[in-house]
């Protein structure tokens, strides 16, 4: 018996590093080799960020509120180490680390999720590891969209529905309101991929509800989502169904859109645009690639720069794409034990919810040319779970070394699809340009004490790690020390080679610095750049309080699962 407990517990160990180690490494490749500033429509919504620091009267923008003032706290707390020249990647840092707590948080409600289906932890551990790699889901996690946000939350809004109709307690359906009212109130298909998925997941149990019971946990969310619903529409000046949309997009997919597939540039020509008259094509390269160049193969990412491309082919890592898309796409119809059988086609109908978009049922929203309605990103929350519970159904029962084998082909996979292994050699101007551009990220990155070692070891630079004294001040070993008065105070002198900056402390006193002494001398005192500290004070009350109350409804939902799950053993 105790070697069984002990071989258990190997497993639950190992596992766990797997899982730490995947999560830490993409976290730290994502935030050192992608600028968030890139992604897709970041100056669009940009705006929010310029709302919340009080440079602007509204958004103008149709997106719920909570996921850009939950960025926006972190950006601010990134002010700390301002540079106006390297503002770029101080909010890229920033917007990653925000998307991995939200990642996180949803990593935890899908390992209850999964829990409560009677997995094995160690089985569990080592599918979040492998999810961790799983492009879609890494891509969510590198920009500024609110689809993380919905990952987030999900997984929770499914394990507290499952309880209730496991247990009955309306404690449950009410717990599920503010994160349910969160995700009604965000975007547009997120909504629509929401109510599909909730009403495909229970409607043979709709019946069951206690007319009590649905009558009470109705009136909470009609009440709460309204709340936010007006004050996004009043903040904004627009509301979530009224997206404004630029000419190119005013038209319907064509019928053929749906089964089109352009076999031969398939997989001679998987670029941007071939494909966008065909989902098939679209879908197929984009789940594990980059189709739209958006994330690893954006033409500035350092992930696309310095290569190896091996059997000098450029496509390589498209092919692979388009053959691990499909395995995934016919595995999640083949059935064997599969207690989660929904779960598995939840990205079909993100994928169904995309393509009534494209189809003008909610709107005109599609544009010919690029075919990007159908973007893997917009339903990634979903193809997340169906993912996860492809993969722990492949992995459960199986032998450890097969369950290790398995997370390994994932990590060298992930690697290589977004541009692992790269060279070093080469045109020297281009390799020093490189290099130069990697470490200056590295310097500014959160991740720089851990992975300096090893870039430097690759790049030949010296990086110094960002501080919030060099942040302000920059670094000199040469400068005029303050002279003490005879009354106690300092008397500071200006350097030549300084560039006076204008400070500010949270009780909003100013000063203008001339000196690298005299600007230590503030920094230690609170003082930070006057730009960092220009925040201004926005209203966005009710969607900080639902925040608020989102995060304690997850706590309340872990320890009543938790004692609920061991009444139902007994």
């Amino acid at each position: 018996m105790n070697k069984l407990i002990n071989k258990i517990n190997n497993k639950i160990f190992i596992s766990i590093i797997f899982f730490l180690f995947t999560l830490g490494l993409t976290f730290s490749l994502g935030e050192i080799f992608y600028n968030s500033i890139d992604g897709t429509d970041f100056y669009r919504y940009f705006d929010y960020i310029k709302y919340f620091r009080g440079g602007l009267e509204s958004p103008g923008r149709e997106q719920g509120l909570l996921y850009y003032w939950f960025i926006s706290l972190f950006i601010k707390i990134s002010s700390n180490y301002y540079i106006p020249t390297d503002w770029e990647t101080i909010y890229s840092s920033a917007i990653q680390f925000g998307n991995l707590v939200l990642y996180s948080i949803g990593l935890a409600g899908l390992y209850s999720l999964l829990k409560s289906y009677s997995y094995l932890k160690h089985e569990i551990f080592f599918t979040l590891a492998v999810l961790n790699c799983f492009p879609p889901l890494f891509g969510a996690r590198l920009i500024m969209k609110p689809e993380i946000l919905a990952f987030a939350i999900l997984p929770w809004i499914l394990l507290t529905i499952d309880y209730y109709f496991k247990t009955k307690k309306l404690k449950y359906l009410i717990y599920a309101t503010p994160l349910l009212s969160v995700l009604l109130t965000s975007k547009g298909s997120i909504i629509g991929i929401t109510l599909i998925c909730l009403l495909y997941l229970y409607f043979s149990n709709i019946k069951t509800i206690r007319f009590r019971d649905l009558g009470i946990a109705s009136s909470v969310l009609i009440f709460i989502t309204t709340i936010l619903f007006i004050e996004n529409s009043y903040v904004n000046g627009y509301n979530t169904f009224t997206h404004p949309q630029t000419d190119q997009y005013l038209n319907r997919a064509t019928f053929s859109f749906i089964y089109n597939i352009n076999f031969s540039d398939l997989f001679n020509n998987p670029y941007r645009n071939t494909h966008a008259n065909s989902f098939v094509g679209i879908t197929l390269i984009d789940i594990f690639g980059d189709y739209f160049d958006r994330y690893w193969d954006h033409e500035r990412s350092l992930f696309s720069r310095n290569r190896i491309e091996f059997f000098n082919n450029n496509n390589l890592r498209r092919i692979i794409s388009i053959l691990l898309s499909s395995l995934f796409i016919f595995g999640t119809f083949y059935k064997k034990n599969n207690v989660m059988v929904k779960h598995n086609y939840l990205y079909l109908l993100g994928v169904f919810t995309l393509l009534l978009s494209a189809y003008g049922i909610f709107g005109l929203n599609f544009n010919p040319e690029k075919g990007d309605t159908l973007k893997t990103h917009y339903y990634s929350f979903v193809l997340a779970i169906s993912f996860a519970v492809f993969i722990i159904n492949y992995l459960s029962n199986k032998k450890t070394y097969i369950q290790v084998f398995t997370i390994l082909i994932f990590i060298f996979n992930f690697l290589f699809m977004v541009g692992f292994p790269k060279t070093y050699s080469g045109q020297y101007n281009e390799v020093l340009k490189f290099n130069e551009v990697l470490n200056s990220k590295l310097e500014t990155s959160i991740s720089c004490e851990l992975l300096s070692p090893y870039i430097n070891s690759k790049s030949g630079f010296d990086s110094n790690c960002l501080t919030k004294k060099t942040a302000l001040c920059g670094s000199s070993n040469t400068y005029n020390s303050p002279i003490k008065h005879e009354d106690g105070y300092l008397i500071f002198t200006a350097d030549d080679f300084f560039t006076p900056i204008n400070l500010k402390d949270s009780f909003e006193n100013t000063v203008t610095v001339s000196g690298y002494a005299e600007c230590l001398n503030y920094q230690k005192g609170g003082y930070r750049n006057i730009e960092a500290r220009s925040w201004g004070v926005t209203n966005q009350i009710f969607n900080q309080f639902i925040g608020l109350i989102s995060l304690v409804a997850i706590l309340f939902i872990t320890n009543g699962t938790r004692r609920d799950n061991n009444d139902l053993i007994k």
